[in-house]
């Protein structure tokens, strides 16, 4: 003891944890059986809004039918100005297949503790679920509904989608956009008098849109940007059990012990097939800033 008192300091060995040859290798790490997991943005969030159908062919077709002319008729009157024939058309899918592949080293595998096959699953199913959302809507005869401005948009912009869509749409529409425009929707009003967004910021903002319910997807497609650029299809706002997601078969994890034997590796193969198609494109509107 008087030695480690009075001896000088080049003759102590102080251990620490610091240094690995001092102790450090004495002080294990904790590695957590908990794996952090980032889904990314959400998939297939419109899904629930849709009109799903399941096939068992590879193509077909979904037949339409128009309405029909209703008129007064005098007693003993002819039927003339009541007669019509209804327009009977049909929207053609094809079925298409879309998938992913990991490949995993054998020793992962074995010396992993997160049951990698599993993880795998839950994080295809996710990008699946991106890899559907209803992009071809875009590419429809849906009308465009024009912001008076090319980077900006206010309160008269949504009234007038509202009000474009028809009625017999609306009572089950849903604004399908993204969190960037939400927010340029939220800060209407936030510095001027007029009519606002919200009211203050003690609460979670309302995202629905004129009542009716939002469906927002941060993937690419629709607008990405934290500003609005001229022409840009920054949503859209539409009845869409009126959009036809058509399943043949749903997603499938198969294992492949054999094709990169050679590398010692394991194939996880993941599949789906399937269409979407906008079955009337009369209940749609897609927003649209002005030209520059």
């Amino acid at each position: 003891e008087n030695f480690f008192r009075n001896a000088d300091p080049s003759f102590v060995k102080a251990m620490e944890e610091g240094t690995d040859a001092e102790g450090g290798y004495l002080v294990p790490e904790d590695w957590r059986d908990e794996l952090i997991h980032d889904p990314g943005v959400p998939g297939s969030v419109i899904r629930p809004s849709t009109t799903v159908i399941r096939t068992g062919r590879d193509a077909g077709n979904i037949a339409t039918f128009g309405t029909t002319t209703w008129a007064g008729i005098a007693e003993e009157g002819a039927y003339t100005g009541a007669e019509s024939t209804p327009t009977i058309g049909q929207v053609a899918f094809s079925i298409f297949k879309s998938g992913g592949l990991v490949r995993a080293s054998t020793e992962l595998l074995e010396d992993e503790q997160h049951n990698l096959p599993a993880v795998l699953a839950q994080v295809f199913n996710e990008s699946a679920g991106r890899y559907e959302e209803p992009q071809g809507i875009r590419s429809t005869a849906a009308a465009d509904v024009l912001m008076a401005s090319a980077t900006a948009v206010v309160a008269a912009d949504v009234n007038k989608l509202f009000w474009t869509l028809p009625a017999q749409f609306r009572t089950n529409a849903t604004f399908y956009s993204t969190s960037s425009f939400m927010q340029q929707l939220t800060s209407i009003g936030a510095t001027s008098a007029g009519q606002t967004f919200g009211e203050d910021l003690t609460a979670a903002p309302d995202t629905s849109f004129r009542g009716r319910p939002t469906a927002l997807f941060d993937g690419t497609g629709w607008d990405d940007a934290a500003a609005i650029a001229a022409n840009e299809e920054v949503g859209c706002f539409g009845d869409f059990r009126n959009y036809y997601m058509i399943d043949r078969v749903g997603i499938s994890i198969r294992r492949n012990d054999s094709l990169y034997m050679g590398n010692d590796q394991v194939g996880f193969f993941a599949r789906k097939r399937g269409d979407g198609r906008v079955g009337l494109t009369n209940a749609f509107r897609i927003f649209k800033a002005a030209a520059s």
